[in-house]
C-alpha cells in the first residue's frame, strides 16, 4: 500500500508556531490540530494514547526531532499532525525538538505505520531537508518539503 501524503498529514494540521516548550505540552498542542478530524473519534483519549507511550520511552531521535505516536482504536487508519518550533520544546531525553511529528495508528495498521516512522526518520537526518521545514512560510510548503524528501 502507498501513502499519500496529504491523506495522512493535512495542512490544517500542521502548526508552524508551537508555544509550548515541554515535550507533554508541545505534543497537547499538536494532538490538538486533530480535534476537528473525522478520522479521530477522540482527541481526548488520543492525547492520553501519545502521553503514555511518550512516558515509557522517549521519541526524540536528535536531529531536532520528535515523533511522539501511538498505536490506538480511536483513529481511522494512519493520521499525522506537526508542529515547528523555533525554540524547541524538551524532551525526555534531555534535548529539545524543533520538529515535532505526531502519528497514530490503529493496531492492525503496524506495517503501514513503521514504514511510514522509518520515513520520516530517514528523512529528518537530511539537514537540507530540515531547513527547508524550519524555513516554511507555509503549511503548503512544509508539506511539500516532506513530499520531495521522500518522507510519506
Amino acid at each position: 500500500m502507498t501513502m499519500k501524503l496529504l491523506e495522512i498529514l493535512r495542512p490544517e494540521s500542521v502548526t508552524l508556531d508551537l508555544r509550548a516548550r515541554a515535550a507533554d505540552g508541545a505534543i497537547a498542542e499538536i494532538v490538538g490540530l486533530l480535534a476537528g478530524d473525522a478520522r479521530v473519534s477522540d482527541p481526548k483519549r488520543l492525547l492520553v494514547d501519545v502521553l503514555a507511550r511518550e512516558a515509557t520511552e522517549s521519541t526524540c531521535l536528535g536531529f531536532d526531532t520528535a515523533i511522539p505516536h501511538a498505536r490506538t482504536d480511536v483513529v481511522k487508519g494512519i493520521v499525522m499532525a506537526a508542529g515547528r518550533s523555533e525554540a524547541g520544546a524538551r524532551f525526555a531525553c534531555g534535548k529539545a525538538a524543533k520538529l515535532i511529528f505526531v502519528v497514530a495508528n490503529p493496531v492492525p495498521m503496524a506495517t503501514e505505520y513503521l514504514r511510514l516512522v522509518g520515513g520520516l526518520a530517514r528523512a529528518m537526518r537530511s539537514e537540507e531537508v530540515r531547513g527547508r521545514l524550519m524555513a516554511a512560510r507555509d503549511a503548503g510548503e512544509f508539506l511539500r518539503a516532506l513530499a520531495e524528501a521522500g518522507a510519506v
